[in-house]
């Protein structure tokens, strides 16, 4: 069965790492796919405003042609003048539609054919005005002039239809501008309540893990490692080893660490039995050696000096080569106990020095943590710097909008002055006033259309300044977890501090390990002298022994002798 304890300690950080990475990539990618659908509308909205502009320079210039011909018709020696200035407008009507029709979609492509005919038919009904006017020339209001101006008012027609196929180029335009904003505004609004909801629950859930696998996993295991392993170095191995079942790092060290306690436990046990063996062989050697005193004291009262001295020098011969026997066998049973508590130090100065490894790897992986939060915080900062670009195309296209809404207020002011005009031409200017209105009017209106762009475009721009600071809380979010980072390396370092302690301490209680062998070698060796010098005084005293003996039968066959004499 899996279970999360049993995964190594830098993949644990890489978990958190990659939770991390895929959370910063999404809101990154929410905020690319937003910023280019965004970046499109703009550009969509930049060739609307050029669009309008165009519209606005096309009415100029069918005002102008419609002026012209009523200047003709009203002041017929004025005609070659008018045909220059008609042929200069007909330049730049042209030169305008093919520069709309260079961006057109094919709706407005449509309109744009719609406005060619009505302005084609227009110059045909100017030039026959036109010749009208010349053939008549100039003479007095009568039959032939009223002719001239019926002529002139034939062509109220086509400017109408060509002012109508404009404003409907216009207007749409206008609408598609107003659709794009509306687009735009809903896309920020849904990218900004999707970035501000992943961000929260991506810092929340990677702050939330990170402290629970550092803390559950990591921190509070290597604290109970730690503690276990002090307290076993102070003698106590009655300590409880937790997480023996865990496959990482931590239950790798769990496991020497019970292994170490469980054979320190043995030996010592070992060691008692052998101390208790040793303890009834003293007593038994004491017993003897009563028994012994209590013989040589039986028999010193029967013998004569010399056999008393005798056994003496035996019963002191006796005891040392008991004694330097036994202590010979102590020796050599510490002797092996101490080879075996060295390489049980020895095996705890290797566990300690993984654990100082497993802890610098730790280290090294929060690094590699903070150097994937410092490329999340770059991100974010490249992020904010697009944003600030696409401000400024939205102030340029802001400047686009005064321009044409100063182009318009130029417009209102030329139709009051052709109002004016025709409020003086009397009679025959009632037609170029009505021109004159529907001029206002169509001015009127491009203003109202640049006053609308212009808020859509405000609303960009604040909805702009909005995901600017979304993606500056983003950026706050990254410098926490750095900060994180940060307190669990210097964590790590602390406990790889308190390794290095532990280790220097098993080294030197290896060193000392190593002393107190020597020491023992010393005693055997001094026990064994001890038992070779026992063995010389033994044979001596025998042999003082069988001389003693030898005089005691003497002694007996003489009293034998003497009581049978």
């Amino acid at each position: 069965m899996f279970r999360f304890s049993d995964l190594s300690i830098a993949t644990k950080i890489l978990a958190i790492t990659g939770l991390l990475v895929a959370a910063i990539a999404t809101v990154a990618t929410i905020g690319i796919v937003s910023l280019n659908h965004v970046e499109h509308d703009a550009l969509a909205i930049e060739e609307l405003a050029v669009q309008i502009n165009l519209g606005g320079h096309l009415g100029q210039d069918a005002i102008d042609l419609n002026r012209t011909e009523y200047q003709a018709a009203i002041d017929p020696g004025h005609i070659e003048r008018a045909r220059a200035h008609v042929l200069e407008a007909e330049a730049d009507f042209e030169h305008l539609l093919a520069e709309a029709r260079a961006t057109a979609s094919p709706e407005q492509t449509r309109m744009l054919d719609r406005i060619e005919q009505a302005y084609m038919a227009y110059l045909v009904d100017m030039e026959h005005s036109i010749r009208t006017a010349e053939e008549i020339g100039e003479i007095e209001m009568t039959d032939e002039h009223r002719a001239l101006l019926s002529a002139v008012h034939g062509s109220d027609d086509t400017i109408v239809e060509l002012r109508s196929a404009i404003e409907a180029y216009i207007e749409h335009a206008d609408h598609r501008g107003v659709e794009l904003a509306a687009d735009a505004e809903a896309t920020m609004k849904s990218v900004r309540i999707a970035m501000i909801a992943v961000s929260l629950i991506s810092a929340l859930g990677g702050f939330a893990l990170a402290h629970i696998i550092s803390r559950s996993q990591i921190v509070q295991p290597l604290d109970r490692v730690v503690g276990n392993l002090t307290r076993v170095a102070e003698g106590n191995l009655d300590v409880r080893v937790d997480g023996i079942d865990r496959r990482d790092e931590i239950g790798a060290l769990n496991r020497t660490l019970q292994h170490f306690i469980t054979v320190s436990r043995e030996r010592i046990e070992q060691i008692r039995k052998d101390q208790e063996n040793a303890r009834r062989e003293l007593e038994r050697a004491a017993t003897v050696k009563e028994l012994t005193d209590a013989f040589e004291a039986q028999i010193e009262i029967s013998m004569a000096t010399l056999a008393s001295a005798a056994e003496e020098l035996e019963a002191t011969a006796s005891s040392m080569a008991t004694a330097a026997e036994e202590g010979n066998a102590q020796t050599q049973s510490v002797s092996a106990i101490m080879v075996q508590t060295s390489s049980n130090v020895q095996t705890v100065a290797a566990a300690t020095e993984e654990l100082a490894a497993a802890i610098r790897e730790v280290s090294n992986q929060i690094g590699r943590g903070a150097e994937i939060s410092e490329t999340a915080s770059s991100r974010t900062s490249q992020a904010l710097a697009r944003i600030d670009g696409l401000a400024s195309a939205a102030r340029e296209i802001e400047d686009v909008l005064v321009l044409i809404a100063s182009v318009t207020e130029q417009t209102k002011l030329l139709a009051l002055n052709a109002t004016i005009e025709a409020a003086r031409a009397g009679e025959a200017g009632k037609g170029f006033a009505v021109v004159a209105g529907e001029v206002k009017n169509l001015a009127e209106q491009t203003e109202q259309a640049t006053a609308n762009v212009t808020g859509q475009i405000r609303t960009i721009q604040q909805s702009t300044q909005d995901v600017v600071g979304a993606i500056q809380a983003i950026h706050d979010v990254v410098g926490q977890v750095a900060e994180i980072s940060a307190a669990v390396a210097v964590g790590a370092e602390q406990q790889t501090a308190a390794t290095d302690e532990i280790n220097r301490n098993v080294h030197e209680a290896a060193a000392g390990t190593e002393e107190v062998n020597r020491s023992v070698t010393m005693l055997e060796t001094a026990a064994s002298s001890t038992s070779a010098a026992a063995c010389q005084v033994a044979g001596t005293a025998e042999e003082l022994s069988r001389q003693s003996s030898s005089i005691r039968s003497e002694i007996q066959r003489y009293l034998q002798a003497v009581e049978a004499a």
